[in-house]
């Protein structure tokens, strides 16, 4: 989600950067190599709660949840 959304209210622009060249990468891959049979495919999952990322943090919900 970070390659294509910008996460507020954290800075992270580096994060977001290095997330958005993983999508664009593997478009990249697939065209590139198409013409040999070759697929590119990259997982892309959402937000994962974890001690790390609180995803249930009331005080992020207005940003993460209720304005998207």
């Amino acid at each position: 989600m970070s390659g294509q959304i910008v996460n507020r209210p954290q800075n992270q622009p580096a994060y977001n950067a290095s997330k958005a060249a993983v999508h664009h990468i593997t478009k990249s891959l697939a065209a590139e190599w198409a013409k040999f049979d070759i697929r590119a495919n990259a997982v892309a999952p959402g937000y994962v709660k974890t001690e790390l990322a609180p995803v249930d943090r009331p005080e992020f919900q207005r940003f993460w949840i209720q304005e998207q």
